[in-house]
């Protein structure tokens, strides 16, 4: 394996604990890291989903053999694959025009190419490949895009500890067969923050890590692929240790966003379900950061969480509280998810056919968006399998 060359191309950005605002360029966000008080964020006007994205298709997954009866809990995007991801069994490969069930990914266990869940997966049609990150190895691994068999583990260049928590992150650069990895910056004995690197392991350029954070069980980072070319890391923990958001881009690392929720309660694990603790978890989109926050009611009958949504606009600056109105839908206040440069939803059958029926009745969908779901619901059964809505990000 080559050994790095140590070049430092760009600017290396840091936590925001550690150092001022750096600058950053492009999409938006000249104006550098932006930091906001949980407690002064104002109230704002709902967010029309039709704003956001583009018109929604509607994919059936099949139904009619038993292999591909999914359990969902995320979803992979790409032009003509739909990948869906369960908890802790195995992936299994669709065909996005037609729903159809072509393979599982791989298998489940702990041999090799073998996995006990994914952290993060790419689909990467150019190269006729799976790429996905497991747990609890920490591998990265590659399947064949034609029938989801094993090809073979890409050697990382450098290693970490490994465990149930995601340390990385991984993209693919534009230009290039290069794949962008970037790391929590614990104090594990890897010098970089980031780097790209070929499929042999070899270090295409690089940026060192210069500060560390001590080992934190609950810290983890995830990206949501949805800015082409960039890697954008979205720190989460259970302790509000870390809760700032970077974007990879260009060869250089930007702070984009902190929001502080109140003090930090240490490395470990807090009491999950204690009332009024706050969790958040960040998505960054090309004009937008849509952060999640939950705040804990405790146990009991009347316990869970309350789910409200911070929208920050990359341009003006400006953070708030909005709802989300899915207009396409007829639907008020909405959950959100985007991923791969898409928000997309699930659905099971039943309640796939009142959502639906509401839809064509009140939503403002196009005449193939109608067509495609009175096909769906007029040959749906309330066994069948899931239903996936997919709207491209403007």
């Amino acid at each position: 394996m080559k050994k790095p060359d140590c070049r430092i191309l760009g600017m290396v950005a840091v936590a925001v604990v550690f150092m001022g605002a750096s600058s950053c360029k492009g999409n938006g966000c000249e104006g550098g890291l932006i930091s906001v008080n949980y407690k002064q964020i104002p109230q704002g006007e709902d967010v029309l989903l039709s704003e956001w994205v583009h018109e929604p298709e509607f994919i059936a997954l099949q139904s009619d053999r038993a292999e591909a009866l999914v359990e969902i809990n995320s979803i992979r995007v790409s032009e003509n694959y739909i990948a869906v991801i369960p908890l802790r069994a195995v992936s299994k490969m669709f065909d996005r025009a037609t729903g159809e069930y072509l393979y599982d990914i791989g298998a489940v266990g702990r041999g090799p190419g073998e996995y006990i869940g994914i952290d993060e997966m790419i689909i990467d049609e150019a190269h006729g490949r799976i790429l996905l990150s497991n747990s609890p190895q920490g591998q990265l691994l590659a399947y064949s895009l034609k029938d989801g068999a094993f090809i073979g583990e890409i050697p990382m260049a450098y290693g970490w500890k490994t465990g149930y928590n995601p340390e990385y992150v991984f993209a693919l650069e534009n230009g290039t067969d290069g794949i962008m990895v970037a790391t929590v910056p614990f104090d594990d004995g890897c010098p970089l923050a980031a780097w790209c690197q070929d499929d042999e392991g070899n270090i295409l350029w690089e940026i060192p890590k210069n500060y560390t954070l001590a080992d934190n069980s609950s810290l983890s980072v995830t990206a949501g692929h949805n800015i082409d070319g960039a890697l954008d890391m979205s720190y989460r923990s259970f302790n509000t240790v870390r809760d700032t958001l970077f974007i990879l881009q260009d060869r250089e690392i930007h702070p984009l966003l902190t929001i502080a929720t109140g003090t930090p309660t240490g490395p470990g694990f807090p009491e999950l379900s204690k009332e009024g603790n706050i969790f958040q978890f960040s998505t960054i989109l090309t004009a937008h950061i849509v952060t999640q926050i939950m705040t804990m009611r405790g146990l009991g009958p009347d316990g869970g969480a309350d789910t409200k949504y911070i929208v920050t606009d990359r341009l003006t600056r400006e953070v708030a509280f909005r709802k989300f109105r899915n207009d396409y839908l007829a639907q008020d206040d909405v959950s959100v998810a985007f991923r791969d440069g898409y928000l997309f939803d699930y659905f099971d059958p039943v309640d796939f056919q009142e959502i639906a029926r509401n839809a064509l009745q009140h939503g403002r969908l196009n005449e193939a968006s109608v067509h495609s779901l009175s096909t769906i619901l007029g040959n749906i059964k309330d066994n069948d399998n899931y239903i996936i809505m997919l709207s491209r990000l403007k």
